[in-house]
């Protein structure tokens, strides 16, 4: 008798994003399709202990799909926003994010927004009750947010780079 591997609702509705992410071309497409996904599973889900998670999963993918299919800035802010409201397991999760928006802010030229962001990121290298990052996490995020802060004090937007075919 084979043995089936049961998937949480979230690992399938992640596996569902992903393959939208593959075959929509434009973000319009993907957008509909992630927020479709989510409210199908969320549905499904209603009143379950995963239902912040699995939102907060979706936000995530919903930014990222808007960095990766280059969706304008004000569909980048409004995904990251979302991420943002509906919180974070740990600094760690929510610095992946912040640093997400700073470098899509840079690609998109508006620097201004990115340089706020990252003094919030900053913030989540700091020790807390219930956190505390390695020292060597902490020395390796700060070079990426010193780095980051570079090109955005720097001006010059860079263009998206080309996703990778093969994902």
């Amino acid at each position: 008798m084979a043995s089936e591997r049961v998937r949480s609702p979230e690992t399938a509705m992640l596996g569902e994003i992903v393959q939208a992410l593959r075959t929509e071309a434009g973000y319009e497409g993907v957008a509909g399709r992630i927020d479709e996904i989510e409210q199908r599973y969320a549905s499904a889900a209603a009143g379950a202990d995963g239902l912040p998670a699995l939102r907060r999963a979706a936000a995530r993918m919903g930014l990222a799909a808007a960095v990766v299919k280059r969706a304008p800035f004000d569909e980048v802010s409004a995904r990251f926003r979302r991420a943002c409201a509906l919180g974070f397991i740990d600094p760690a999760a929510e610095l992946a994010v912040l640093l997400e928006f700073a470098h899509a802010c840079h690609a998109l030229g508006r620097g201004d927004a990115g340089l706020k962001v990252l003094t919030r990121a900053e913030g989540c290298l700091v020790s807390r009750p219930g956190y505390n990052p390695a020292p060597a996490f902490v020395r390796q995020q700060s070079e990426v947010i010193r780095d980051c802060r570079q090109r955005l004090e720097g001006g010059a937007a860079e263009p998206y780079a080309a996703p990778d075919a093969g994902r």
